[in-house]
């Protein structure tokens, strides 16, 4: 019995659509330009009690970034009885201390944006506000004691802000993928999935597939990645084709070689300057169903 196989294919078709002679060089678009993003922590509301006081949050910063500033927005308050002239907040990213001040005199919730120094930020980051919160004036004279009175509450949604330039996908299905389930593309809804408007079980299946292994990449709590139909236009920027050879669009399935799909089932990337397409398609719906499972687990 033949074997059949699940095949890759990721043509370079931007360089033989605009002639450009190196795949990961391309033109300035709109696509590119001026984005913002505000990545929330992920901790919740707390309150940090004791004259010294130390918070860690974690952010990320997406590897096809190309940030031009970065800012940390924080939402706070601090004990009314605190000494305006002793009490003091640091931050620091990655362990390394750039910022202090001292909280303003006001019994209220504060607001306060520090650009962060772009030299510090890694892909993974630490950031830590630290400090020490005093409710009297100190001297030499005696020791400070400790009460529930030195507080600083730290609210849920303080969070980084970057704001970026976006580097294009290059000619590799790897960095599709990579755009495809990035927070930003996410939360800007410019992914979707797409399936044949009348599509079978086991195509929709394959969707599902595919489906499951991104939800697990993605880190926006509040975002989804959808499904929709192939007969619908769509904007997204960033699209996944699951479909039967037969009912591909035109536009794919004329470059796509019929006899190839028979028992394979093939991915290949469509890489354009406005539009960046993934293809997962066969002639036969089994091999097209363990090409969806595939893609569920392409970057595990």
């Amino acid at each position: 019995m033949k074997q059949k196989t699940v095949t890759l294919i990721g043509l370079f078709f931007l360089a033989i659509l605009i002639g450009v002679a190196s795949p990961t060089v391309y033109a300035e678009n709109k696509e590119q330009d001026n984005h913002t993003f505000t990545q929330p922590f992920q901790n919740k509301t707390i309150s940090l009690t004791g004259t010294s006081v130390r918070s860690t949050m974690y952010f990320t910063k997406i590897d096809y970034w190309d940030v031009k500033k970065a800012s940390f927005n924080m939402t706070y308050q601090i004990t009314q009885l605190k000494n305006n002239q002793t009490s003091d907040l640091t931050v620091a990213v990655n362990g390394v201390k750039f910022y202090s001040w001292r909280p303003e005199n006001t019994t209220g919730i504060q607001q306060k944006t520090i650009e962060i120094p772009l030299e510090l930020i890694k892909e993974t980051n630490t950031l830590t506000v630290e400090g020490q919160i005093i409710n009297q004036a100190g001297n030499d004279m005696y020791n400070l004691i400790e009460t529930p009175a030195n507080w600083l509450t730290m609210y849920e949604g303080s969070n980084v802000n970057f704001q970026y330039d976006l580097q294009l996908p290059e000619n590799t299905i790897h960095s599709f993928y990579n755009h495809f389930v990035g927070a930003d593309t996410i939360a800007n809804k410019h992914s979707v999935i797409l399936t044949p408007e009348n599509a079978s079980e086991k195509e929709l299946a394959a969707a599902t597939h595919a489906l499951a292994g991104a939800a697990r990449l993605i880190t926006t709590s509040e975002e989804l990645l959808p499904m929709a139909s192939l007969n619908k236009e769509q904007s997204a920027p960033y699209q996944l084709i699951i479909a039967s050879y037969d009912k591909l669009p035109d536009q794919y399935k004329s470059q796509i070689d019929s006899k190839r799909v028979e028992d394979q089932a093939v991915l290949k990337f469509f890489n354009q300057p406005d539009k960046h397409v993934l293809v997962a398609t066969s002639k036969d719906e089994d091999l097209l169903v363990r090409a969806g499972r595939y893609l569920a687990n392409y970057e595990n």
